[in-house]
């Protein structure tokens, strides 16, 4: 494929969509943006995975090192924020041999022959182990070890720019040598065409591609209307009605990724440097701000991606609270552009501020919190108001914030962190988590999990119900690290609730509260709608790339159809929304949103249950089993009671006439001796048993402690 000279202008023009002055690969904020990350990877991969590099730790078996410099490779070109399910989940599959997998990259990196040979036969290896491939893993690394050569293939993007500019519409999902032939061909083509204008390897042509193909996504940009000016102080914060649209939806995005609320006091909106910038607070840290007089927007952020990817210069890490984050002083032309490779730090650190710091009170920022301003990010028609008629400094304000100097600082804020005001628990690291864990920690035999697992992905809401002590709610815990693949997923991709009789829908979907606010020297109440714990679920997880699983344990304990209200029908109907009564807002269950209740039948049959609810969603019954908690046993490091197995089968089958009623295994599953094992059981299963057969006492008093039934048990096992 040869492209003609219009074929290569098209492309250069929808690069100028985005970077409207470039005319070839000196242009600076291209080659920062969009080059030098890349260049830096390249360099990494090829000192590290090199062939030398590669054979040594090969032939040392240092499997683990390996793994580590192919993470260290590895950029915001690849999907890496969820392990189970990322480019590079192979490397991390528990079901592949290290000492199979590694040998089989080093040949598809350094073998004999051509790539295309190569990676076919990396695709032979992973098929004969039914292992999940896709294109980015193998062609990313070939990419980066011979730029000059190979090409990294997006199957999209790949997809896009052949069916565009070689009329070639059928380029396949599942990688091949083939296929791969056909769209490196494409890529060096279009970089011959480019070399008159400064391109040297396929680093540069796949730039162009994957820029061309954002700004085809996005559509011809349209010119803002005539007469749209800004009134103060956003023209000086904003400069222009296109910029003041942005920085507003960028700030309402922010506070919703950190789990906040159009009234939330944990933030605070301020109007610092002679309200000439826009600044968010999220307790005592700086979060953004957006500035045009400045020229700059101040992002806190991931240090490590964010200088590996790019040349922002940065303030101090947030020292004590956590020197994984500092702020960083982006140009605002390039937050405006807002690259892929941005996007994704920014989604990354948003995440460990919400874990870090969302646990905090109230912002010591809110006497200079811009109420009005605040509410404006969630309101366009207020926002539209204020663009109009400006924002008038309240009477005091001024001596609050600092005067505008003279002259543009040339480095971002330092943040320094005051003495603690409040304690937060540090966030533990991520490890994947999948399928034998999920076995592992709950003992169910591999059919069982299987079929939960099918179940909840294929329905998208379950019901795990039966009595207690059974594993219900520790089930569902565990079934939705298995679905995140995270070992300790964050609140906003695993949380958890309980009903009651008195939770209603304000708690659940969405709500009034008062509040009382002072305007023109007066003060007045109002009663703004605020989102719910699910509405604030949902919202967080449509932004949230990966399953999202939020549990509601003794979900039969509320007045399920009150509390519900409209997600009865959301339930149903997931492609659809519905407007909210309070705020009029429409809302909907976003696809990657899993629930998971459960339900004590002791406390209610199922039977109960309203049936709109139950074919709504799957039900997944949790018996009292004897077997389950062998399988427990056999896994303890001594049997103290090796009669204690013998004693649960003979309480579980027989103790209890109604299965919904019978006394689960999780009551045991503990460090037990006999002296413990009695106490629990005259304090614990006596009592239940007692009310359970309140009218039958001689039927609970044959299972005491010091009976003849239990104490032949006992005996007879003693011995082992």
């Amino acid at each position: 494929m040869a492209l003609d000279s219009d074929q290569l202008e098209s492309l250069l023009a929808l690069v100028r969509r985005r970077y409207p002055d470039w005319d070839d690969f000196g242009h600076a904020q291209f080659a920062a943006e969009q080059i030098a990350y890349k260049r830096k990877a390249a360099a990494r991969a090829q000192e590290g995975l090199g062939r030398d590099a590669f054979a040594a730790l090969l032939a040392a078996q240092e499997y683990d090192r390996l793994r580590r410099r192919f993470r260290a490779a590895a950029t915001n070109l690849l999907y890496l924020t969820t392990p189970s399910t990322g480019d590079l989940r192979l490397l991390d599959d528990r079901r592949v041999d290290p000492a199979a997998l590694y040998p089989a990259l080093f040949d598809l990196l350094h073998g004999p022959g051509d790539s295309p040979a190569r990676l076919d036969g990396f695709v032979a290896f992973g098929r004969a182990r039914d292992l999940p491939l896709n294109w980015t893993l193998p062609t990313y690394y070939l990419f980066l070890l011979d730029p000059a050569s190979d090409i990294f293939i997006k199957p999209t993007v790949t997809r896009w720019f052949l069916a565009t500019y070689a009329g070639q519409d059928d380029f396949p999902r599942q990688p091949g040598g083939a296929a791969y032939v056909t769209a490196r061909a494409a890529y060096r083509d279009l970089l011959v065409a480019l070399r008159p204008r400064g391109a040297t390897d396929l680093i540069d042509a796949q730039s162009v591609v994957y820029v061309a193909h954002k700004a085809a996504l996005a559509g011809p940009e349209t010119p803002p209307p005539a007469g749209d000016g800004l009134a103060p102080p956003f023209d000086a914060i904003c400069g222009d009605r296109a910029t003041a649209e942005w920085a507003f939806d960028l700030l309402a995005e922010t506070v919703e990724r950190l789990g906040g609320w159009p009234d939330d006091p944990r933030f605070a909106l301020t109007l610092p440097y002679g309200r000439t910038m826009m600044r968010l607070n999220l307790g005592n840290w700086v979060v953004m701000d957006v500035s045009a007089r400045r020229d700059v927007v101040h992002l806190t952020a991931l240090v490590e991606p964010m200088e590996r990817t790019y040349p922002f210069p940065r303030g101090a890490p947030f020292a004590r609270a956590d020197d994984r984050l500092a702020v960083f002083a982006i140009p605002l032309a390039t937050a405006r552009s807002w690259p892929d490779e941005l996007g994704q730090i920014y989604k990354e650190s948003m995440l460990v501020m919400a874990e870090r710091f969302g646990s905090y009170g109230a912002s010591p920022h809110r006497r200079a919190h811009q109420a009005e301003l605040f509410r404006a990010l969630f309101d366009k028609a207020e926002r539209e108001r204020l663009f109009a008629a400006g924002l008038p400094v309240v009477s005091g304000q001024s001596q609050r914030e600092r005067p505008a100097p003279s002259a543009p600082i040339a480095r971002p804020p330092v943040v320094r962190e005051p003495d603690p005001q409040w304690t937060v628990v540090e966030p533990s690291p991520q490890p994947p988590y999948g399928r034998d864990d999920f076995l592992r920690e709950t003992y169910l035999t591999e059919p069982a999990a299987d079929e939960l697992h099918d179940l909840l992905l294929e329905n998208k809401q379950i019901i795990l119900y039966g009595p207690p002590g059974t594993g219900k709610t520790h089930v569902a815990r565990h079934l939705g690290r298995w679905l995140t693949g995270l070992a300790a997923p964050p609140p906003h991709r695993l949380t958890v609730i309980q009903f009651h009789p008195a939770y209603s829908y304000e708690e659940f979907i969405e709500g009034i509260r008062p509040e009382s606010r002072e305007q023109d020297g007066r003060h007045q109440v109002d009663y703004p709608p605020r989102p719910g714990v699910f509405v604030r679920f949902c919202r967080q997880a449509e932004r949230t790339e990966g399953a999202c699983v939020f549990i509601i344990d003794e979900i039969n304990r509320g007045n399920i159809p009150r509390i519900f209200g409209e997600l009865m029908l959301l339930l149903e109907y997931r492609d659809e929304a519905v407007p909210l009564p309070y705020s009029g807002s429409r809302f909907r269950i976003p696809p990657n949103v899993y629930l998971i209740g459960t339900m004590n039948t002791a406390d209610r049959s199922i039977a109960l249950v309203d049936f709109a609810l139950r074919r709504r969603f799957h039900f997944f019954r949790f018996g009292a089993d004897p077997d389950l908690f062998d399988r427990w046993l056999a896994r303890q490091p001594s049997a103290a009671l090796p009669w204690l197995g013998a004693l649960y089968r003979r309480l579980a089958t027989e103790a209890v006439d109604d299965p919904d009623y019978a006394i689960g295994p999780g009551l045991f599953m503990r460090p037990l001796d006999e002296a413990r094992l009695a106490r629990l059981w005259r304090r614990s299963v006596m009592p239940y048993l007692e009310e359970y057969y309140v009218d039958q006492p001689a039927r609970a008093e044959q299972w005491a402690w010091e009976g003849d039934l239990v104490r032949g048990v006992r005996g007879r096992h003693a011995g082992g």
